[in-house]
């Protein structure tokens, strides 16, 4: 059973590292700074780096809170081959979701900030 959850959260965390993609509301401005995958394990992001997966279960964590209609934050955080990080962050509010993607920090790609607000349905 607890495979099938797993499962299950890993094609949401998949779902939402695709969402950015259909924003329509994008800037240029950045209000976090970049920091390399050991402090962002440290803080609790979910970390995903080419040598894996950290802190998978703050994101089964934040998925439960959205199940019982609880107000959470979490921050995804990936890395580039160059290892400049790009931010997802979800902010649930018991209705909706938030969602704001900074590749801002990507010192070779589209410096953007997109952000959307996905209704739960």
């Amino acid at each position: 059973m607890k495979k099938i959850v797993r499962l299950k959260a890993l094609i949401i965390l998949l779902f939402v590292l695709l969402l950015f993609a259909c924003s329509q509301n994008e800037n240029n401005k950045s209000d976090v700074g970049g920091y390399e995958s050991a402090e962002a394990i440290e803080r609790g992001d979910v970390v995903i780096t080419s040598d894996g997966l950290s802190n998978f279960d703050r994101f089964e964590d934040f998925l439960d809170h959205i199940s019982k209609k609880k107000e959470d934050y979490i921050r995804i955080t990936s890395y580039t081959i160059e290892g400049d990080p790009i931010f997802q962050d979800l902010h649930y509010d018991g209705k909706v979701i938030q969602y704001k993607h900074d590749h801002t920090h990507d010192e070779y790609g589209e410096k953007r900030l997109i952000q959307m607000t996905v209704k739960r349905f």
